[in-house]
């Protein structure tokens, strides 16, 4: 039983920190589209893989 719950928590974890950082991603890209928009070059992303 241990074990199981110490891979649920763990998968937990994974999922919220996979989740979080879409959402950062997707941020990040809202953001850049709108400094493009206003004509500001954005060059390089730190979440860019």
């Amino acid at each position: 039983m241990d074990i199981i719950f110490f891979f649920l928590c763990f998968l937990q974890k994974y999922i919220i920190a996979a989740l979080s950082y879409k959402l950062l991603k997707s941020y990040c890209d809202i953001f850049k589209g709108d400094a493009e928009r206003a004509g500001v070059r954005v060059n390089d992303s730190p979440f860019q893989h």
